[in-house]
C-alpha cells in the first residue's frame, strides 16, 4: 500500500491517534507550532527555488513562476535578506494562534530565524541538487511504497549533504544517530543518487542560530531501519491500533480530549 512517511511517524508516536487522524478522519485545527513551521518550511521552500534558478551572476537565467499570484510587488533576484523576509510575510500562516499579540511575537521570532539562517546560508557557496523534492520507494520484503519528501539536498566533495529543516529546539545527537526520518532519507536517496551520502543533518532554525546537527548511518543501521519499517507497516496493516500513552506523547496530541486513552 502506499504509504508515507509521516504516516509511519505517526503511527509510530501513538498508534490511536494514527487511527483518529488517517482511518476515522477526525478533522482537527493547527496548532501554533504547526502553523509556524510550516510559515518557515514554505519561505525556505520558496527562497530555495529562486537560488536554483539563479546563476552565479546572482542574476536569473530565465523567468520562473516561483510566486503566487498574490504577490503585490516585483521580487528581486537577487537572494538577500530582504529577498528571504519578504518571502517570510507572503508565506506567514495566520491561523492557530490564541491571540493577534501571540502571533505578532511569532511573526518577529520567524524574522529573527531567517535573519540567521541567511548568516548560516551566506557562509559559503552552496551547490544544490534538490529543494522540496518528492520520493518513493518500495520497502523490501513488503508490498509498501513508502514516500516522502527531502527538504533540501547540497552537493560537496564528499557527496550528497541531505538537510532537513526544523523549528523546534535541537535535539541530543543520540536521538539523531538513530532518528528513522533520517534513515529513510538515506535509504531514498540511495534510490535516486548514485553519490555517497556525506552526511544527514538536522537543521534547527532558530533566533539564536542555526545549529546544525549531522550524523550518517551505515549499512547495518540501513538494514535495522528497513526491519523497522516493515514491523510498523505490518501492524499498521494489521489494524492494531492499541494506545501507546504517556504524559510526553498525549501532551502534544491533538486528539487526547476525544482519546480514551489519554493520559492527560
Amino acid at each position: 500500500m502506499p504509504l508515507s512517511y509521516s504516516q509511519l511517524q505517526t503511527y509510530q508516536r501513538c498508534p490511536k491517534q494514527y487511527e483518529f487522524a488517517v482511518v476515522k478522519k477526525i478533522s482537527r485545527s493547527i496548532s501554533a507550532g504547526e502553523s509556524f513551521g510550516s510559515s518557515i518550511h514554505n519561505t525556505l521552500r520558496r527562497f530555495g527555488e529562486l537560488e536554483m534558478a539563479i546563476d552565479g551572476s546572482g542574476k536569473r537565467e530565465k523567468p520562473l513562476q516561483l510566486f503566487t499570484e498574490e504577490s503585490t510587488h516585483d521580487m528581486e533576484t537577487e537572494l538577500t535578506l530582504t529577498t528571504l523576509l519578504t518571502l517570510w510575510r507572503e508565506c506567514f500562516i495566520a491561523h492557530g494562534y490564541a491571540s493577534k499579540v501571540e502571533m505578532d511575537q511569532k511573526f518577529a521570532q520567524g524574522e529573527r530565524a531567517l535573519a540567521k539562517f541567511f548568516d548560516w546560508w551566506n557562509e559559503k557557496k552552496r551547490t544544490v541538487v534538490c529543494i522540496e523534492k518528492s520520493f518513493k520507494f518500495p520497502v523490501a520484503g513488503t508490498k509498501d511504497i513508502l514516500a516522502g519528501r527531502f527538504d533540501r539536498i547540497e552537493r560537496n566533495e564528499e557527496g550528497l549533504h541531505i538537510i532537513d529543516f526544523k523549528s523546534s529546539n535541537p535535539r541530543p545527537q543520540e536521538s539523531l544517530d538513530t532518528d528513522l526520518q533520517l534513515s529513510v532519507y538515506a535509504l531514498a536517496s540511495k534510490t535516486i543518487w548514485p553519490d555517497p551520502i556525506a552526511k544527514l543533518t538536522l537543521l534547527f532554525v532558530t533566533e539564536e542560530g542555526c545549529i546544525e546537527h549531522s550524523t550518517t548511518r551505515s549499512t547495518s543501521q540501513l538494514t535495522d531501519a528497513l526491519t523497522n519499517i516493515r514491523l510498523v507497516a505490518a501492524h499498521m496493516d494489521a489494524k492494531d491500533f492499541t494506545a501507546t500513552p504517556s504524559i510526553e506523547k498525549c501532551r502534544h496530541c491533538p486528539y487526547r480530549s476525544i482519546c480514551p486513552a489519554s493520559a492527560i
